[in-house]
């Protein structure tokens, strides 16, 4: 007998029972109890899991707050250091010492992209809500990769779009921008030839966008890939999908990665309601 482990209206698990020796079926008094066990255990997991969701976006908000103060108190040295650097590269003569007053312009840069990054995360996001063609929104996202990203590899696209999936209420420009980020990622996960496949679907109260890449996430990273600065980039900030986690909170959407070993491919799940609530 399998008995499913329902969480949040999707099967989480199964518990399997057999009846073994000499009793071969199962009386109603054990199909009572077998119910009201994996009742019971949903109940469990479902709480854990919306604590676990409490606390990760209790934590999102104060990792938010220190990046912002943080931000500005290191932005306020970086101005004139970047400033006096690039003016010394113009005047100095002497090539090593241009060679190092370049460096620290290169630098500086790259810190005040990080910077920017953290401005980002921390800040408050006042989203302008219109009622918006999700599939529209994906297509535009993918037109950008392709034209600015996937020239350079030998990457195809795949799209899979719902027709019958209803206007949703959001902004455009900031789910177009989600895409975009996950985008990015699924190109740099690929090295030099593969597919990313965009599908979308809609699922009872929920609309679902399924953003794949051939190439697997290495199984020691998987479960960071989604906390804040973690990150295998050199000169990132690890903030880009704890960014996209912010944006989806504010849309009471999702985010979760599912990683297919034997397949070799990595989907990045993105749900949102249908209807969906004036942030």
């Amino acid at each position: 007998m399998f008995i499913p482990l329902v969480v949040g209206n999707e099967v989480a698990g199964v518990i399997v029972l057999d009846a073994t020796g000499e009793k071969k079926t199962f009386s109603q008094e054990d199909l009572y109890f077998c119910l009201t066990l994996s009742n019971l255990v949903s109940l469990l997991l479902e709480r854990d899991l919306v604590n676990r969701e409490r606390e990760e976006k209790k934590t999102l908000e104060i990792l938010g707050q220190v990046a912002a103060e943080a931000a500005h108190r290191m932005r306020n040295p970086l101005v004139p250091i970047g400033g006096f650097a690039r003016r010394l590269a113009k005047q100095v003569q002497e090539p090593k010492c241009r060679e190092y007053a370049e460096t620290i312009v290169r630098e500086t840069e790259r810190l005040e992209s990080i910077l920017e990054g953290l401005l980002r995360f921390s800040k408050q996001k006042k989203v302008k809500v219109v009622l918006s063609n999700i599939n529209e929104i994906i297509r535009e996202a993918e037109k950008i990769i392709v034209e600015d990203l996937i020239k350079e590899k030998q990457i195809r696209t795949e799209l899979k779009l719902n027709p019958e999936i209803p206007l949703l209420l959001l902004d455009p420009l900031e789910i177009r921008d989600v895409f975009l980020d996950i985008l990015r990622n699924a190109v740099e996960a690929i090295e030099k030839e593969g597919i990313i496949s965009i599908r979308s679907e809609k699922q009872e109260n929920k609309v679902k966008i399924f953003i794949s890449n051939t190439g697997c996430i290495d199984e020691e990273i998987i479960d960071h890939i989604l906390d804040p600065f973690f990150t295998t980039k050199p000169g990132s900030s690890g903030l880009g999908l704890a960014s996209v986690i912010r944006t989806l909170d504010a849309y009471g959407g999702e985010l979760k990665v599912v990683n297919d070993v034997q397949a070799r491919q990595a989907t990045f799940v993105i749900k949102l309601p249908l209807l969906t609530p004036t942030p």
